[in-house]
């Protein structure tokens, strides 16, 4: 059986045909099926004048016929795929994206600008329809959604008929709340609330199902993510809704919404779950998970009966849990059930091989499947992405019995992006902007590597005016060089530490503050890198074989590296934009090498050293604050509550040379 009427086949050799078409050559292929395969698997075969691609699936073969084009496009002559068995080193390779759906149904990220900026979007199937292209040409094939409380949004519940929202509103008075994600929706923003788009629930949901539909052409797998306990959207259903675990009537409802969701909806994959977040303080987590299996299990249960040949999953998160309460409550559970973790917690950029999942992959009964978390929430302007650590991240990334990964935010919304200053550049995609770690990361995921042929054919194809080998080596260094400082100097979450502006959440009082020289004397490094952290390097108390100092010399070495290579001005916006982040982003770096020193001198008793080096931070700090300023405007983070930019700590990093003038270092304090 051939693929004549597949979509996605169709997409992969639209694709093969136009990179014959620029290169100029023509290729004879043969498409053939062979069940015999696994699952995304293709067979290449030379033959005498053609190619002939067995392919297992659909997916398969949209894949083989994108691997032909991109061969051919970095080539630029006859396919250089190699003939054999091509199979996927991850079966699910996917994209983290928090929803804003409505100002009443927030998603994560809602109190910052990135949020409020896409919600039109998500209303939009030119952006559906261009995300899924996106995601199919870097090889994913799962899209995750999240949203604090979708159904209100997305479909009628028909036990709760009045539950559901019409239009699509925004709000003129800001998101604020917790950051546990309360009060993201209230009475003043009610107040001002403001329609950008009619449209009926019933529309709504024929909105979804054809973007579903679209991404189940592409081969792409869609699952609903949610937090708990949320009701928003809810406030004048006219339901005796409480945001209680212990509310009967809140447990039907969840129920009930999430079965009308997957009633609604056939082509979704499954439902991802969180316990913890805002379940009643005064339950444990037994009582979390059994309230997940009692409300979003049963209602899988419930569709499940209904069609038992469905494919379903639910993914409970292990986040504010643990294994053995999941084991508990799911003992009984008759769907498909999955974990996931945080495998990086907020910081994929830092360490290589993170060990924060191991406990779990080691406690997990075998063939469990899990799913790894990647949050990338160090940088947010610098399109930041390092080809050889990638590389040794997903090598490194534990293989028995994980079924993938989902790569993205929860500091900002991966959908259209507007902090440029650039007209030119306004509500481009995210993942335009950061292609290069997007396409790395996808194709990673898919194949054991990705050589230097196609890397620079994928900085050509978005960068055409720059020489694509030395803008190959400069993204490299400049990109190790900013990274390192989260080896050095580490917290756990985005609201803890956000290295692109040496900032993060003080919780008790909910606002951003910057982390001072007193910051770094006491914070540790990265759990399990070997890197110890400033004190353990000025006192030598430690076995790593890598100090503070060391990381220090390692980012002005790298720095160093990145500034030798000269790129060209550019002809085009985005050529433009990333030839300057390339360039002051190694003044961030050397900021933090000599920080790094200034902290290790200062807790030896070497003030005079100290106060130098803080000095030599200081300029690194005002030039990179200023270019900064210069391309992009300040934002709004919702995880730091609180607009950031780097130039608005100026004064603070000038004030860190009155702390090594100190007798004694000072801290006691950490509000700034």
């Amino acid at each position: 059986m051939n693929f004549h009427s597949s979509k996605a086949a169709a997409f992969g050799q639209q694709r093969l045909e136009l990179a014959c078409r620029k290169a100029g050559i023509s290729v004879s292929v043969e498409l053939v099926r062979d069940s015999g395969l696994p699952a995304q698997a293709y067979r290449l075969t030379r033959l005498q004048n053609r190619l002939r691609l067995s392919a297992g699936d659909e997916e398969a073969a949209m894949t083989a016929l994108l691997d032909l084009a991109d061969s051919v496009e970095a080539l630029q002559g006859p396919p250089g795929v190699s003939e054999g068995i091509h199979r996927p080193r991850f079966q699910s390779r996917g994209i983290k994206l928090n929803v804003p759906l409505d100002a009443r149904t927030p998603s994560y990220s809602d109190c910052g600008d990135s949020a409020q900026d896409n919600i039109a979007a998500m209303w939009s199937e030119e952006f559906w329809r261009g995300l899924i292209d996106r995601m199919v040409l870097q090889r994913y094939n799962t899209l995750t959604l999240w949203n604090l409380c979708p159904f209100p949004s997305m479909v009628r519940v028909p036990e709760y008929p009045d539950a559901a929202l019409e239009d699509v509103m925004i709000s003129s008075f800001m998101a604020g709340g917790t950051s546990r994600a309360l009060q993201f929706y209230t009475p003043e923003m009610k107040a001002g609330l403001v329609r950008i788009r009619r449209m009926t629930i019933e529309e709504k949901t024929a909105f979804w199902q054809r973007v579903f539909q679209y991404a189940a052409d592409r081969c792409v797998k869609v699952f609903l993510f949610t937090w708990n306990l949320y009701l928003y959207g809810l406030e004048d259903s006219g339901y005796p809704l409480t945001e209680s675990a212990d509310d009967p009537h809140t447990q039907h409802y969840i129920r009930c919404s999430t079965a009308a969701l997957l009633r609604a909806f056939p082509t979704l994959a499954g439902i991802g779950v969180t316990a913890g977040e805002n379940l009643c303080s005064e339950w444990n987590e037994n009582m979390d998970m059994h309230w997940l299996r009692n409300t979003y299990g049963r209602a899988m249960e419930d569709v499940l009966a209904e069609n038992p040949s469905r494919d379903l999953t639910l993914i409970c998160r292990t986040h504010q849990t643990t294994l053995s309460q999941v084991q508990k409550a799911f003992a009984d559970f008759r769907g498909h059930l999955e974990l996931s973790t945080k495998y990086a917690m907020a910081h994929m950029t830092a360490c290589e091989r993170p060990r924060f999942s191991d406990p779990l992959l080691l406690a997990k009964a075998e063939g469990q499947k899990v799913w790894l978390t990647l949050r990338q929430d160090d940088f947010y302007l610098f399109p930041w992405a390092e080809d050889t650590f990638l590389a040794s991240l997903m090598d490194q990334m534990p293989k028995d019995d994980v079924r993938g990964f989902y790569l993205g935010a929860d500091g900002v919304v991966w959908g259209v992006e507007n902090q440029s200053r650039d007209p030119e550049l306004k509500n481009r995609y995210w993942l335009d902007k950061h292609f290069y770690l997007f396409a790395l990361v996808g194709r990673l995921g898919y194949r054991e590597s990705v050589d230097p042929a196609e890397r620079q054919m994928l900085l050509r194809r978005f960068l055409p005016g720059m020489p694509a080998d030395l803008l190959e080596r400069k993204y490299r260094h400049a990109s190790r060089a900013v990274r390192l400082i989260s080896l050095a100097h580490w917290r756990n979450y985005d609201f803890q530490w956000y290295p692109e502006a040496c900032c993060r959440l003080h919780e008790p009082d909910r606002i951003t503050v910057f982390d001072d020289l007193n910051q770094f004397l006491t914070c540790g490094a990265c759990p399990d890198s070997g890197v110890a952290s400033v004190a353990e390097t000025a006192s030598g108390n430690h076995s790593c074989p890598v100090t503070a100092e060391d990381i220090a010399g390692k980012i002005l070495e790298e720095a160093a590296l990145a500034d030798a290579v000269a790129l060209p001005e550019g002809t085009s916006a985005p050529e433009r934009e990333l030839r300057a982040d390339l360039c002051r982003i190694t003044g961030l770096a050397r900021y933090y090498a000599f920080k790094l020193r200034a902290s290790v001198h200062l807790l030896q008793g070497r003030h005079a050293q100290a106060a130098d080096c803080m000095r030599q931070a200081s300029e690194c700090w005002q030039q990179y604050a200023a270019e900064t300023a210069r391309w992009y405007r300040p934002q709004r983070l919702s995880r730091l509550r609180g607009v950031v930019s780097p130039d608005m700590w100026n004064s603070r990093v000038e004030r860190d040379a009155w702390i090594c003038e100190e007798p004694e270092p000072i801290t006691g304090g950490e509000k700034q």
